[in-house]
């Protein structure tokens, strides 16, 4: 009985099939360019060409026949806009703190009691009480707060600008000493209080 042998195919490993890819392509190689004599000293030439010598350097550095502004003096150039606000608000800001007023520190959960005018030109004031649930202290004219306050028919708000000529008195009530980590929800704390809490009773 013929017993006929197995021939088993192994793998190939990682070496063969290297060897394999690497010696099997070689029709696919290209010969590098090699330069020409030609080549190497029409390349020489043209470095050389960008080389000035004394006198081309002397004549370039000559100024132009004709007269070139590179720069526009300081006297004749435009005034930027964002100059132009930031000298208005200065001069408005400096009027505004001679009007008669007067004004506490104040900061986020103080009671205060706001007057202001009603008209600019009659006396009549009238006095805003409230929370303040948020302060805004931007650059000069900007900076703005808001108050909260309760009344029989819920709560109201009312933002004022600090600067504003209509405000004379700003009178602190009680002042906040508890400290809210969160400094960018305040307002939203405040508003999601509930409505017995102390911090909502009515001014």
């Amino acid at each position: 009985m013929n017993k006929t042998a197995k021939t088993v195919t192994t793998p190939l490993t990682t070496s063969t099939r290297t060897y394999i890819a690497k010696h099997t392509h070689f029709h696919q190689w290209k010969v590098p360019k090699v330069d020409t004599t030609a080549q190497i000293e029409r390349r020489a030439q043209r470095q050389a060409n960008r080389i000035l010598s004394t006198e081309q350097y002397q004549r370039v550095k000559r100024p132009f026949d004709f007269p070139v502004i590179s720069n526009i003096p300081v006297e004749q150039r435009k005034v930027a806009q964002r100059n132009i606000l930031a000298d208005v608000n200065q001069v408005e800001l400096a009027r505004l703190r001679t009007l008669p007023r007067e004004t506490v520190p104040i900061k986020v959960g103080d009671r205060i009691a706001v007057t202001a005018l009603l008209c600019m030109t009659e006396a009549k004031t009238q006095v805003y009480k409230g929370t303040v649930i948020q302060f805004k202290r931007g650059r000069g004219l900007y900076s703005r707060f808001t108050l909260r306050n309760g009344s029989e028919g819920g709560f109201y708000e009312i933002t004022f600008p600090y600067w504003s000529p209509f405000l004379r008195k700003i009178e602190m009530i009680e002042r906040d000493s508890a400290r809210i980590k969160s400094k960018t929800r305040l307002a939203n704390y405040h508003r999601n209080l509930p409505v017995d809490h102390p911090k909502n009773k009515i001014l």
